[in-house]
């Protein structure tokens, strides 16, 4: 009884996929402390393969500044400090 198996091409394509994240950090501590300078990468690459549609970062307390910058790998890091 011969059947016919159909195979499916092989290609490079996926299907694209959409993810959400949320993420949260916080700190307590007993006596009062002084916020040092943070760096976080919390950003998602964008390349040729994916897509970041967006992206917001809250802070609390407000940093008295944040700088954006990529690294030599090309990923975002985000610095902040206090006062």
């Amino acid at each position: 009884m011969g059947g016919s198996v159909y195979q499916l091409p092989i290609t490079n394509y996926q299907l694209p996929m959409r993810y959400q994240i949320l993420h949260t950090t916080r700190y307590t501590y007993a006596p009062a402390v002084v916020l040092n300078p943070h760096v976080v990468r919390l950003r998602s690459r964008v390349d040729g393969n994916q897509t970041l549609h967006s992206f917001s970062l809250e802070i609390s307390p407000e940093p008295a500044g944040i700088s954006q910058v990529l690294d030599l790998e090309g990923n975002a890091i985000t610095r902040m400090w206090f006062v």
